[in-house]
């Protein structure tokens, strides 16, 4: 199976209560390991009656260290991308009440059976862990590791693929099963108490998906002309890719007076600029920032034309790709427009809300201080600045200096 060790998912929030959750999962399997704990009272019984402490307790225990860390393997990697949204608070709010409900209602149907058996274990809370983030970030990657023959393999997938094929899987199974009560039944239980967390949350507007959730992704309405792009970039990415545009988009530096047959078919600039906008044009940043990368380890020299940069660097940053995004963003401020209000801010909010450097967002911030912004830039800008005010009065010390 394979097995996630990240997401390129944007935290907005630090994974204080994933972490949290980890640490309180380990402690009390541990404890009940060792018999500190009776894993009889903690573990939610069934035909016993309702016993609500259970309802919570049961979502903190482990049968064994395998079980714990399996479980919480998952839980780091959704537990960020759901937490990064909402904040620790928010967040052990939402995994409480995904392990409350759930266990209620199992605990409620088994009333009247054999006084037997019963369940534990977060895999059910990750479960809806996982339904959530596939609302909220259906287009963020996750990265995966499957080892094969003792040697490991690292991949992508989108939040949306990879919690499909497991909900996928664990349904395929329960119908194998005929249907049976076992743990693929309390998997597809937490999705059940999952997905209308995370649907009422993002209709009530109680987080903010940028215009990247499940929704609007199904209805394609997510890949919208950026409001604060400059008019002739957005009328430039709409005009038919033809053989003469590349030729005049293209920067060849050092390419220039080679023919292009020496560069070989992976080193065409012409080629990779043609497959960068018909990856954005699908929507595929990520996809198009990786040959970005790779035509300029080939041709160290070799540059996008200023509408091209714009439109990866903006389609970067409208899928949460931030620390991909930052450095196009940078580029574009340092070769084409030092001043340009829209890319300076978007590139202060994620020095301030990712790489938490309130220095440096306020650095970038200072020229546009004098200049004539619109009423929603000046809004923005004043935000980004009380928030780095708000963190630098807090104490905070920045990692890097530089920027």
């Amino acid at each position: 199976m394979p097995i996630p060790i990240g997401t390129d998912a944007p935290l907005y929030h630090r994974p204080y209560g994933t972490i949290g959750m980890i640490l309180a999962n380990s402690a009390f399997s541990t404890a009940c390991w060792m018999g500190h704990l009776q894993m009889s009272q903690w573990m939610l019984t069934y035909g016993r009656g309702l016993h609500p402490l259970q309802w919570v307790t049961s979502n903190f225990v482990h049968a064994d260290i395998c079980h714990l860390v399996g479980n919480m393997i998952f839980l780091l990697t959704f537990g960020m991308i759901v937490e990064g949204k909402i904040g620790w608070l928010r967040f052990t709010a939402v995994y409480l009440t995904i392990g409350i409900v759930e266990c209620a209602i199992e605990q409620t149907l088994f009333l009247g059976s054999y006084p037997l058996g019963g369940s534990l274990g977060a895999s059910t809370v990750i479960f809806g862990l996982m339904a959530i983030a596939l609302v909220w970030a259906p287009r963020n990657e996750i990265t995966l590791v499957l080892i094969v023959w003792y040697r490991p393999y690292e991949f992508e997938l989108t939040v949306l693929a990879y919690s499909m094929w497991h909900i996928c899987w664990q349904v395929y199974y329960l119908i194998q099963l005929g249907f049976s009560w076992g743990s693929e039944m309390l998997h597809l239980a937490g999705v059940a108490v999952g997905l209308p967390i995370g649907i009422i949350m993002l209709k009530k507007g109680w987080v903010e998906c940028e215009n990247w959730d499940i929704f609007s992704v199904l209805r394609g309405t997510n890949f919208t002309p950026n409001e604060y792009e400059p008019a002739h970039l957005q009328k430039a990415k709409r005009e038919p890719i033809n053989f003469q545009t590349l030729k005049e988009a293209l920067q060849f530096d050092s390419l220039a007076g080679q023919p292009e047959e020496n560069h070989g078919p992976r080193m065409s600039p012409a080629k990779s600029l043609l497959r960068i906008r018909e990856l954005l044009a699908e929507n595929k940043e990520t996809a198009a920032f990786r040959e970005y990368e790779n035509m300029s380890r080939i041709i160290p020299n070799w540059h996008l034309a200023e509408q091209d940069l714009v439109s990866l660097a903006n389609g970067l940053y409208r899928a949460g790709a931030y620390a991909k995004a930052a450095p196009l963003i940078e580029k574009y401020l340092r070769e084409f427009d030092k001043s340009a209000p829209a890319m300076r801010m978007k590139l202060a909010g994620i020095k301030l809300q990712v790489e938490n450097r309130p220095k440096a967002a306020l650095r970038l911030l200072e020229p546009l201080a004098a200049a004539d912004l619109t009423p929603k830039l000046e809004s923005a800008r004043e935000k980004i600045v009380r928030r780095a005010q708000e963190l630098l009065a807090a104490g905070t010390i920045e990692l890097s200096e530089c920027g």
